[in-house]
């Protein structure tokens, strides 16, 4: 029986009086959106509406829909919101059943096929996805979106530089008898199209490239002692017909410093170039592969691809549905996939998705950051990202805000939310604006010092591609992870407070560098006033975008004298990431850049820490760099003498406390050398 005009849920029509506070540019985005309470929906299903029936029977498949209609929040009967942009799947979420912040969601979709559905209807169509991924499903995703991009973005376009990487892995070669087995090409004189691999490697031993093994890796490598994600990298470009592969663990010289340091260096080139990147998102290690089947594959899939095809195949349901005009169309409804978990995951800190480990490996953002194109394979379906577009394999996506074409304003901040393709235009020297590439500078920093490093010493290393385009883009003379020009701005970083103590690393303890842990900036470039002049500044290697071994800077600026208190209120401290300022009997917390390990902790004990222990009624000298507007609240750097370099100071925490203002009112001006 057609549907009567329904108050409700306005029978899911795009009408104003349904759209987002009912405004006319609403209106234009085509987006949809309702907030009906449960028992609002069972009613007015009763009363014959038969979208309303449909929305409760969708929810009721997810949650007991009883006990979700006694639910409240702040007092208030729990409410559905139902959105949707047109063509696009309809969204349903709800607070889960006691909880106030956790949130389940659905998704509504036309399944294919039926009778015509009017264009005002709020549920779009979205291809179906199957729960196993063949080499052949792969590669026609992979093409189609390759083809789309190459003839509809130019931005993604890559100007031929003569660039090809040292070493690449050529797939083999189409024979009658089948392909042959891989084999590792050098120095080639000529451009070639390549595709990169991002990935984790795990903890597990595979077969990598050594000095041992090189020459005969230009012979041929049997394919049957390669891991998974190898193996099934292969086969897919041979389905796909591109004959090369670059792979850092096959085309790097394993346990080569030389070798690495000059491969290392190129990273940059090597992803920027690349024709696309495989970013096997949900894998955890190099076994996790990401084919359910491939030609000639004679072992079970991996236990990783068999969990995303349970996730792939998770319940759905399908109804039939009759629209006001009497027509008949399947529903499909499934539990709604993540396609925003993509662009979270881009400058998170902390909230790293545990399904998709590579998003929290330190060398896999660059490597994001760097690809002209990436296809992601998540615990849902595959991805594609690229300057000009990002789309999903059941083309359901609604990453609009991310996948807009980017448009500079002439607004000097960034944020955790810049688009990926704000960082193509700063590699296109597209931005010139001093504060905003400064401020996505530090945004981009404070990512990746969450994220986590297998070796410290590759700290500065697994940022090296990155330092290289911003340099490009006249970001200047490149120092131990900041830049020389404005050096001040970039002093004000701070150790986050983290579940795990922080140390101190080899390097110059006035770059974030010198710590193992994740750090933050506060504040923007652009809301701070210098109050220091740098002098000179300069690092060993000079001119390293990569591993530094030594670096000085001479300043000079207010400053005063403290002692350090490592006990206060009563005789407690917040945790090992605080200590205290003693002046004039006032007790000023600031937080000091690696953990004040108690003195018989076995943290201390640990291979590889520097000890920077201060101790109770230490000296202390504090330094003003920057004052923050309007109200000129100081960031002070807190420095000690050196125990290693005669007649300089090193940095060991920073405060923020507006209480230092007053003492700097009557502070001397000091020059100081930093190391």
């Amino acid at each position: 029986m057609p549907d009567n005009h329904c108050t409700t849920c306005g029978n899911l029509r795009y009408s104003p009086s349904f759209e987002w506070n009912g405004t006319e540019d609403a209106q234009k985005r085509g987006t949809f959106a309702i907030a009906p309470t449960v028992v609002e929906l069972q009613h007015s299903a009763l009363q014959s509406c038969g979208t309303c029936d449909l929305l409760v029977r969708s929810i009721a498949l997810y949650q007991d829909v009883s006990n979700l209609a006694t639910v409240s929040q702040y007092g208030s009967p729990c409410r559905i919101s139902a959105r949707s942009k047109h063509g696009k799947a309809l969204c349903i979420s709800w607070a889960k059943e006691g909880t106030t912040g956790t949130v389940s969601e659905i998704e509504l979709s036309l399944n294919g096929g039926g009778e015509e559905i009017p264009q005002d209807f709020a549920i779009g169509t979205v291809r179906s996805i199957k729960y196993s991924l063949g080499c052949d499903e792969v590669a026609n995703f992979v093409q189609r979106s390759l083809d789309a991009c190459t003839t509809k973005h130019n931005d993604c376009a890559r100007k031929s530089t003569g660039f090809v990487p040292k070493r690449l892995l050529h797939v083999g070669h189409n024979q009658v008898t089948g392909f042959s087995n891989p084999y590792l090409v050098e120095d080639l004189n000529y451009e070639v199209p390549y595709v990169a691999l991002s990935y984790c490697w795990g903890k597990k031993d595979f077969r990598r490239m050594t000095k041992h093994t090189l020459e005969q890796d230009k012979r041929g490598i049997n394919i049957s002692i390669l891991p998974q994600t190898f193996y099934d990298t292969i086969f897919l470009l041979r389905t796909l017909g591109i004959s090369y592969v670059w792979i850092d663990a096959l085309c790097i010289i394993q346990s080569d410093r030389k070798d690495w340091e000059i491969e290392g260096a190129k990273m940059d080139k090597v992803y920027t170039h690349a024709l696309f990147v495989i970013s096997v998102t949900f894998g955890d290690d190099v076994y996790s592969g990401f084919l359910s089947h491939a030609p000639a594959l004679t072992v079970s899939p991996s236990s990783a691809v068999q969990a995303r095809e349970r996730m792939r195949a998770s319940q759905t349901e399908h109804f039939l549905f009759h629209t006001l005009e009497g027509r008949k169309r399947s529903i499909l409804v499934r539990e709604k996939l993540q396609h925003e978990a993509i662009v979270s995951q881009l400058l998170t800190i902390m909230n790293f998705d545990p399904k998709m480990p590579v998003f929290s490996r330190a060398w896999c953002l660059q490597e994001r950051l760097l690809a002209a194109r990436t296809v992601h394979f998540t615990p849902n379906e595959m991805m594609w990202e690229c300057s000009g577009a990002t789309w999903c394999e059941c083309e359901g996506s609604e990453l609009d805000t991310f996948s807009q074409e980017f448009q500079y304003t002439g607004s000097s901040s960034a944020n955790s939310n810049t688009p990926l393709s704000a960082y193509k235009a700063v590699f296109r020297g597209q931005i010139m604006d001093e504060w905003y590439l400064a401020n996505l500078w530090q945004h981009t920093v404070s990512a990746y010092s969450w994220r986590d490093l297998t070796y410290q010493s590759d700290r500065l290393p697994a940022l090296s591609g990155l330092a290289a385009l911003f340099q490009s883009a006249k970001m200047g003379i490149y120092l131990a992870g900041l830049w020389r020009d404005n050096l001040e701005y970039y002093l004000h970083w701070r150790s986050a407070r983290c579940d795990r103590y922080v140390k101190r690393t080899s390097q110059p303890s006035w770059s974030w560098a010198s710590t193992d842990g994740p750090i933050l900036w506060e504040d923007d470039c652009n809301y701070l006033t210098s109050r220091t002049t740098i002098l000179n500044a300069d690092i060993e290697p000079k001119g390293s975008i990569g591993q530094t071994t030594s670096g000085t800077i001479i300043l000079s600026g207010q400053v005063i004298k403290a002692k350090v208190m490592l006990e206060w209120f009563d005789g407690l401290r917040p945790d090992e990431s605080f200590a205290a300022l003693c002046l004039e009997g006032k007790e000023i917390p600031f937080i000091l850049d690696v953990a004040q390990f108690p003195p018989n902790n076995t943290e201390r004990q640990k291979p590889g820490i520097i000890e920077s222990q201060l101790s109770a009624g230490e000296n202390v000298t504090c330094l003003r760099i920057l004052t923050r507007r309007p109200q000129d609240f100081p960031y002070t750097l807190v420095l000690r003498p050196s125990p290693v370099v005669p007649d300089a100071y090193e940095r060991v925490g920073l405060c923020d406390s507006n209480i230092l203002t007053k003492f700097f009112h009557t502070a001397t001006e000091e020059t100081l050398k930093l190391v």
